[in-house]
C-alpha cells in the first residue's frame, strides 16, 4: 500500500482522477479530528489518501 498526502480541498478531485484514469474505487473513507483518510483499490493495488496532513504555509519560528 502506498500513502499519498493531498490538501483537503483537493481530495475529491484526486479521488475522481484516480477512479476515472486508473480504475480505482474508494473502499473505505473516514475522518479523524484533523485528517480525512480514503483507501482506494484497483485489483491488488491499494492507495491510501491522507488529507489535512500537509502544511503548505510552512513552519513558523517562535520569536
Amino acid at each position: 500500500m502506498s500513502c499519498i498526502t493531498v490538501p483537503p480541498e483537493g481530495l475529491g478531485a484526486t479521488i475522481a482522477w484516480c477512479s476515472r484514469n486508473l480504475g480505482f474505487t474508494a473502499e473505505q473513507r473516514f475522518e479523524s479530528p484533523r485528517h480525512e483518510f480514503v483507501f482506494l483499490a484497483a485489483g491488488e493495488v491499494e492507495i491510501e489518501l491522507l488529507a489535512g496532513a500537509s502544511n503548505r504555509g510552512g513552519v513558523t519560528a517562535d520569536r
